[in-house]
């Protein structure tokens, strides 16, 4: 974590001055990795948000929200995803508003509040197919749009996961400071849920 952060100080310097909007674009991070841990484990690691500021890398306040903070936004199509659609099975869905305070840097901090959905796959006979959460939020101050989306699933060595985090920054700066650390950014959060797997 300190190798991004400090080269999210060196890039912040780089690309400050810059203030043009032209060709912002969104920025897609995907991650797929096979866990030793139950996949009701990992499910109740990624839908506990109160507790992110705790184990997550760059977040320092998390917070589950009343449900009637927060109307549930239009997903934009323009925020692309690679999982498949859902089988014909019988699927529970809960969905709630929470809010994340994220500090890259002094510069680049942001506080914004998503919609949030949980949603268990069943067979016909009750048990868990798959888990699938999607978080998505439009009143980032850094980002015009930001999304994430999980699937967990069982496999023969306990879970594949795939996370996937996508954003489209409000400025040009932001966009080119992004895209240089993104990727190692959404890598150490992976791992960070992983970890929390293992000490809860």
């Amino acid at each position: 974590m300190f190798s991004t952060t400090r080269s999210l100080h060196l890039l912040l310097h780089r690309y400050l001055s810059t203030s043009a909007n032209g060709g912002v674009r969104v920025h897609t991070f995907p991650q797929k990795l096979f866990a030793s841990i139950p996949p009701s484990k990992l499910f109740t690691v990624v839908t506990s948000v109160t507790s992110y500021s705790e184990f997550l890398p760059f977040c320092t306040h998390s917070e589950i929200l009343p449900n009637n903070t927060l109307s549930s936004p239009k997903i934009k199509l323009d925020h692309p995803t690679s999982f498949p659609p859902l089988p014909p099975s019988k699927i529970l869905v809960k969905t709630f508003p929470a809010t994340l305070t994220i500090g890259y840097t002094p510069l680049l901090s942001d506080t914004y509040t998503s919609s949030v959905t949980l949603k268990k796959i069943l067979d016909c006979d009750g048990d868990v197919l798959e888990y699938r959460i999607t978080s998505f939020s439009s009143d980032s101050t850094l980002f015009s749009s930001i999304a994430s989306s999980w699937r967990i699933r069982p496999s023969s060595t306990s879970s594949i996961v795939e996370f996937t985090v996508s954003y489209k920054a409000r400025i040009k700066a932001v966009d080119l400071i992004m895209e240089k650390v993104m990727g190692r950014i959404s890598e150490e959060q992976i791992k960070a849920f992983e970890s929390r797997c293992w000490e809860v």
